[in-house]
């Protein structure tokens, strides 16, 4: 049996559990909280939610502590206190961890050692926009320590595969489990999918010749919402006509960009947050999607989610899926950064939406489904329990 342990539920991890389940592989689940179902403040979107999404049926699973009885509020405050005996008490073949950052997920390693229970690893990873110097020898020392002592590694995209790679990680303990996103609360019946279109466009008094530009994410700096607005004003005069940039989620940028909007030309919307089973309708509504982070993103499963819907998208070159799931037929990069390059790549985008086709799009990002990481997760299971790991 392999237990997954994790801090709390996640919308997107639970799909690959349940998938897990659905294709034979023995699992359980041991979450050190149950704030991400129970409710809790989100800092980055400044609001209070839960999920409205089913997080827990499909597969076996049951909580460390509750809030109910002094769980952690946060995934910083997650404790690992009575992991150890848990796993003792469960004996599984294999553990599968999701990260190292957490105290909970380095409790989990540490007991996994102390057991002599096999790893399989499979966290957000990447070496985009990674520091230089000392700090990143530190960095790369310390992985390298932990690598050495994990069983089996399952990598979520290109630029994870070549972390692992970098960093000494044998290519056989590698297997490919892509980040994902479950599509199942999507709504995807093309006559739905066209009421849900008209219905948002109608909401934001959109014609059919208008060209809604979709910002899904936190409103943060990082994020850079900010620069999106100016690569907007710096169309031609006749985009800006037609075009309506569309903010989907919250934070505390949003009063600084509401007062930025209000001085530019063309029309701007502010949906705030917006929970997944409600995500369809301005997917649908909308032409194209930007991500233009900052700094650097692991994945942006935002990205993933647009493609579904058949949008091609605008990334920087330091959000990760970006070489996965950006081509020629699905969108477009810009230097992480540069203003005057995501000015550029936002018009030459524009200009191009009329060959891009909604089957590309969701042909890319097929490839990463909850089945396909399922196997994978399974496939690394059976190699760290069939004694197939270096000695």
């Amino acid at each position: 049996m392999l237990l997954v342990v994790q801090p709390h539920p996640v919308q997107y991890h639970s799909p690959v559990w349940r998938a897990c389940t659905a294709q034979g592989l023995e699992l359980q689940v041991i979450y050190g909280s149950d704030f991400s179902i129970a409710g809790y403040r989100d800092a980055g979107f400044n609001v209070s939610f839960k999920w409205d999404v089913d997080l827990l049926s499909g597969y076996p699973s049951h909580f460390l502590r509750t809030l109910a009885d002094g769980g952690g509020k946060t995934y910083e405050t997650v404790s690992g206190k009575g992991l150890a005996e848990s796993i003792k008490q469960i004996n599984p073949r294999a553990i599968l961890v999701l990260g190292y950052h957490s105290r909970f997920d380095r409790a989990a390693i540490n007991a996994a050692r102390a057991a002599k229970i096999p790893i399989v690893f499979r966290a957000e990873t990447s070496d985009l926009g990674a520091r230089s110097g000392f700090r990143a020898l530190l960095r790369d020392t310390y992985l390298r320590f932990l690598y050495r002592r994990i069983d089996a590694f399952c990598y979520i995209g290109v630029n994870s595969k070549r972390h692992f790679l970098r960093l000494g990680v044998p290519e056989h303990k590698l297997f490919s489990a892509p980040y994902c996103v479950d599509a199942t609360h999507f709504r995807f019946d093309p006559a739905v999918a066209r009421q849900l279109r008209r219905e948002f466009r109608e909401e934001l008094r959109a014609s059919d010749q208008d060209v809604v530009l979709l910002f899904s994410g936190k409103l943060l700096p990082l994020k850079a919402p900010d620069m999106l607005l100016a690569a907007a004003a710096s169309l031609p005069e006749a985009w800006q006509q037609r075009l309506i940039v569309a903010f989907l989620g919250d934070g505390e940028l949003r009063a600084a960009l509401t007062v930025q909007a209000d001085r530019l030309k063309f029309r701007t919307s502010f949906l705030g947050f917006q929970n997944q089973s409600k995500l369809s309708r301005f997917y649908h509504g909308a032409d194209l999607l930007a991500l233009p982070t900052r700094t650097s993103e692991t994945w942006g499963l935002v990205v993933n989610e647009a493609l579904l819907h058949g949008l091609p998208v605008l990334t920087s070159d330091t959000v990760g899926s970006a070489a996965d799931l950006i081509t020629e037929q699905t969108g477009i990069t810009f230097q992480c950064g540069n203003q005057q390059d995501l000015n550029r790549q936002l018009l030459a985008l524009l200009e191009r939406l009329p060959v891009l086709r909604r089957e590309d799009c969701q042909s890319q990002v097929s490839k990463y489904s909850v089945e396909i990481a399922a196997q994978g997760i399974a496939q690394a299971y059976e190699y760290v329990t069939k004694g197939k790991r270096d000695k």
